[in-house]
């Protein structure tokens, strides 16, 4: 009877030697790989937005821009405008047929984006609407200021870099902007 016993029994298993085994370019890979979901999951890879300001004898920029966007996915770049007042010749006689001051601007403003900026976006949108490619009229308020909102939609996966320019009343200022579109 004993060897019904054994019979019903399976087999004891061979020893497996279970190791890991991993070239140096996969254990490389696989380190990129936890780091890059460790980025995301702190946030590191989310879109970004940036404000910079610059200024003139008369005009006051600030301009919010998306500085880290997602493909596909939309961002919104804000231009505020103010016009600060009355700008001075630096010295000398005025050219002629010019006052020796510059006048502030009345009116509008000229909003000129570079091209090179939105190369990488597609369905740009602004209000108020361009006038010509890449070029915008804004209005002034009675507070001699005015805003613009340009909505774009991340299309190409790399750095977009560029400037707008502000211009009224023989004043220009430029502002140079750097967005990065993660794939």
């Amino acid at each position: 009877m004993s060897n019904d016993g054994e019979l019903s029994r399976p087999p004891e298993p061979p020893p497996l030697e279970r190791k890991l085994r991993l070239s140096w370019p996969q254990g490389l890979m696989i380190v990129v790989i936890l780091v890059t979901v460790a980025v995301a999951l702190a946030g590191g890879l989310d879109p970004e937005m940036e404000r910079v300001a610059a200024t003139s004898r008369t005009l006051e920029v600030q301009v919010e821009y998306p500085a880290r966007l997602r493909h596909s996915k939309r961002g919104v770049f804000r231009v505020w405008v103010r016009v600060t007042g009355e700008g001075e010749t630096t010295g000398g006689a005025p050219e002629p047929g010019r006052s020796g001051a510059a006048g502030p601007p009345t009116g509008a403003v000229t909003l000129i984006l570079d091209p090179a900026l939105l190369s990488g976006y597609d369905e740009v949108a602004a209000v108020p609407s361009f006038d010509r490619a890449y070029v915008a009229t804004l209005p002034l308020g009675p507070a001699g200021a005015a805003m613009a909102t340009i909505e774009v939609r991340a299309e190409r996966a790399g750095w977009n870099r560029g400037s707008l320019r502000v211009a009224a009343g023989g004043d220009t200022v430029t502002v140079r902007l750097r967005s990065l579109t993660l794939p």
